[in-house]
């Protein structure tokens, strides 16, 4: 089911932030890139449709899989934000606690993105299509951590 790939997916994303921890002695976080260029109004339905998802995705698994690993996510970085989703966040973002609303980075505009994820993400790890230098294969793991024992 589709729950249950959810739950795969984030506990692999557990394993792999485990493994860098152990075999790096830091303790990982991860970023996560929304680019919203775009995007506009009628986008906004789509949102509705996803929370409403999300809620009784909620109540089928017990809980929200964020709740059980909430230290996992270091940022997200939302950019080439349209202004009208700039406005909202400015809003919603008084309703969040502190912590998690400095969590959150929302940017617009080419420029303003591309300095904010390079402020997150070195250039050479950053993708080409995002501002950065990096053109290689995607990896979950960095060459010098990979173990190749890992599913």
């Amino acid at each position: 089911t589709y729950d249950s790939f959810i739950i795969h997916a984030f506990e692999y994303q557990v394993f792999v932030l485990d493994q860098i921890a152990t075999q790096s002695g830091i303790f990982a976080h991860y970023l996560k890139i929304m680019d919203l260029r775009g995007t506009s109004m009628g986008h906004l339905k789509h949102v509705r449709k996803y929370l409403s998802d999300r809620k009784q995705r909620i109540v089928r698994m017990g809980g929200d899989i964020l709740e059980y690993y909430p230290e996992m996510l270091g940022k997200i970085a939302i950019v080439h934000a349209p202004s009208f989703f700039s406005v909202l966040y400015n809003v919603v973002k008084n309703f969040l606690p502190t912590r998690t609303a400095e969590k959150i980075a929302v940017v617009s505009g080419d420029n303003k993105s591309i300095d904010t994820l390079l402020q997150l993400v070195e250039e050479k790890t950053l993708p080409s299509f995002f501002g950065g230098s990096f053109e290689g294969e995607w990896r979950m793991l960095p060459n010098e951590l990979e173990d190749k024992s890992l599913p």
